[in-house]
């Protein structure tokens, strides 16, 4: 049972004690040994202008006005309402646990001469509302949302950690709003920020990082800047130190800049092979290559798919196509890829069969796609018409005047660099180790340059006229620039009545025919 029970006002000024040992406080309450009934249990309304210590339990059911100390070792359960002090020099400490139960809401008021409540803790929903500052000095876990309301007024903050080396770490689960689409606010960070969580990160207002930033760990973390990402380094520049993979478009309003020592690499859409390569260290530049030996490599890529299927035979290299076009898709000395080998054409033997210059390796096998290269080099006026062609076979296709000038020569060499041709800038004189017919030939007169068809290509004639009769194996033609091969195999043949040529397949619609030759005086 209780040692004291106090069921009416009680106001005692002077001092009494109950229990064994003397004490200082006005009440000294002691209840007895074992599961007892409480110390002291007040039912009405206690005004106790000493001190009160209870050693036991204090059960108090209404509202109890303590003038001084109230000091409780043990459990002070309060079933009513509890008012704790008059003064602002009062303190109440708690050395144990404080629990709010029931769902109730924890409220805490300023100082005002009319009180203004300033903080509250819901203990239904977790909530902690505050119009000051939230000082986190230790580790805190954060499960609901965590808001700081400025309520009209300049300064409040969240402030996490404390000023020293001993700095507490923040666990947030869910997620972090700085601002809002209307009123965007900064996050500013003095020290370093590390983004380790897997969901996309996101930054939509200013956002200013004085130490490292760290984001993610992870290859499927997401950093999103919906905003401009500005450089506060003194030189202006951003410094990225490792890759960086951009996925969609790249705009820059300024000069991209390359150190020496590095190099700019574009690479194919798998993100494995290198197709551009700029060097910043000598400025040299590949395309197709990162193996650059002059100023500008380039390096075909067999991308363009060959007509039909090939075939072929382990340990052979002989190469059998189905609705294929060897004879006008490929030259001797081009490069053809089969699967993953890559050959040289050797020899071509017909449109449906043609020699590498080593044996296929791989398992042997029919239906295949082939590929070659296309132009290594286009160079178009402003109406998108080539004007100058480097084919994949190393032709040159020139539409418009050559201009040698005086003191250089044209010289031309067959497929082992043995000078074959040489025409004398200087005085015009023609040099060839071949055979000249024996006609008087006067180059002013009887040699025709440049000469464009006056026959229409439809996309289905084969037969173009030629102004003039010509010495047979004295033409050339042109095919939109490039030089075409004689031949029933290659491109063209010399008409009967050597005032037309034949081709072996149609030009097109568009096309550009064009003839030097020499003119049949005879």
């Amino acid at each position: 049972m209780a040692a004291i029970l106090i069921r009416d006002k009680q106001i005692k000024t002077d001092a009494f004690e109950f229990g064994t040992s003397a004490q200082a406080s006005a009440v000294i309450v002691k209840g007895g040994a074992g599961a007892l009934s409480a110390a002291l249990i007040v039912e009405g309304t206690a005004e106790i202008k000493g001190s009160l210590t209870v050693v036991g339990t204090l059960y108090q059911q209404n509202v109890a006005e303590l003038d001084s100390d109230l000091t409780v070792t043990d459990e002070l359960i309060v079933n009513g309402n509890a008012a704790l002090g008059d003064a602002i020099t009062d303190s109440h400490i708690i050395n144990g646990a404080l629990a709010v139960q029931k769902g109730q809401v924890t409220t805490w008021w300023d100082n005002s001469a009319i009180p203004v409540q300033k903080t509250s803790i819901d203990a239904a929903n977790g909530n902690i509302v505050t119009e000051g500052t939230l000082i986190v000095a230790g580790i805190s876990t954060l499960n609901e949302t965590l808001s700081v309301l400025p309520t009209g007024k300049v300064g409040n903050n969240l402030v996490v950690g404390i000023n020293d080396a001993t700095l507490g770490v923040s666990t947030f689960y869910t997620s972090v709003v700085i601002g809002t689409d209307v009123f965007k606010k900064d996050l500013t960070v003095t020290g370093n920020i590390i983004t380790l969580d897997a969901a996309e990160q996101h930054f939509n207002g200013d956002v200013a990082f004085a130490g490292h930033v760290t984001c993610g760990d992870a290859d499927t973390d997401v950093l999103t800047v919906e905003g401009t990402i500005v450089s506060g380094h003194t030189s202006g520049a951003l410094e990225i130190n490792d890759e960086v993979n951009i996925v969609g478009l790249v705009v820059v309003d300024d000069d991209v800049k390359i150190t020496t020592g590095h190099s700019l690499l574009i690479q194919d859409t798998a993100g494995i092979a290198t197709v551009i390569k700029a060097e910043g260290a000598t400025g040299r530049v590949g395309v197709g290559t990162t193996d650059l030996t002059s100023l500008v490599n380039l390096k075909g890529n067999l991308n363009s798919v060959l007509t039909g299927t090939v075939g072929v035979v382990s340990a052979s290299a002989i190469v059998t196509g189905t609705g294929t076009a060897f004879t006008t898709e490929l030259k001797v000395g081009d490069a053809i890829k089969i699967l993953t080998e890559i050959f040289t054409v050797s020899v071509i033997a017909s449109a449906t069969s043609l020699t590498l210059d080593s044996n296929y390796l791989g398992d042997t096998a029919s239906l295949l796609t082939a590929y070659r290269d296309t132009s290594l080099l286009i160079i178009s006026n402003g109406d998108a018409e080539n004007r100058f062609e480097i084919t994949k076979s190393g032709d040159v296709g020139i539409v418009g005047d050559v201009t040698i000038e005086s003191s250089k020569d044209l010289v031309f060499t067959d497929v082992s660099a043995v000078e074959q041709v040489r025409i004398d800038g200087a005085t015009g004189n023609i040099t060839t180790n071949g055979t000249v017919d024996s006609v008087d030939i006067d180059l002013a007169s009887n040699f025709v340059f440049n000469e464009v068809t006056s026959t229409v290509p439809n996309g289905t004639e084969v037969t173009f006229a030629v102004a003039n009769t010509y010495l047979t194996g004295k033409l050339s033609v042109f095919l939109n620039g490039q030089w075409l091969r004689p031949g029933a195999d290659n491109d063209y043949t010399e008409g009967a009545s050597l005032n037309t040529v034949v081709f072996v397949t149609a030009p097109l619609i568009g096309d550009v025919i064009s003839y030097i030759y020499v003119k049949n005086m005879g």
